[in-house]
């Protein structure tokens, strides 16, 4: 009996961990998050190593071999050797198949950046 009591006791705390929870008029909301959150760039140097399979590679100034996946509109073709800072997104699932994938919104050419 007192094994039925225990299990029963345990099925309904689980139960009640899974149910949603009552949202009332005192509930305070979620913090929201801007887009800008959302969308914030970064920005990484180094060169094209290779075209790659679907997409350009780019090694990164710290070792980091990564797929450039979409570039702006106007770039010309990358070349192996090119040195550029890019500016972009890392992105969860990538067409490219090699290494994380980069979503490109800016580049820079040496000339614009190795003063720096």
């Amino acid at each position: 009996m007192r094994q039925r009591t225990c299990a029963l006791m345990l099925a309904a705390g689980i139960f009640g961990a899974l149910m949603p929870q009552q949202i009332s008029a005192d509930t305070p909301a979620p913090p929201t998050r801007s887009a800008a959150d959302l969308m914030h760039d970064e920005t990484i140097t180094g060169e094209v190593i290779a075209d790659g399979v679907l997409c350009p590679q780019f090694r990164t100034d710290t070792g980091e071999d990564i797929s450039i996946e979409a570039l702006p509109a106007g770039v010309p073709d990358l070349k192996p050797g090119d040195r550029l800072r890019l500016s972009g997104q890392f992105i969860r699932v990538s067409r490219c198949m090699q290494g994380r994938g980069f979503v490109v919104s800016q580049i820079d050419t040496p000339p614009l950046f190795e003063d720096e």
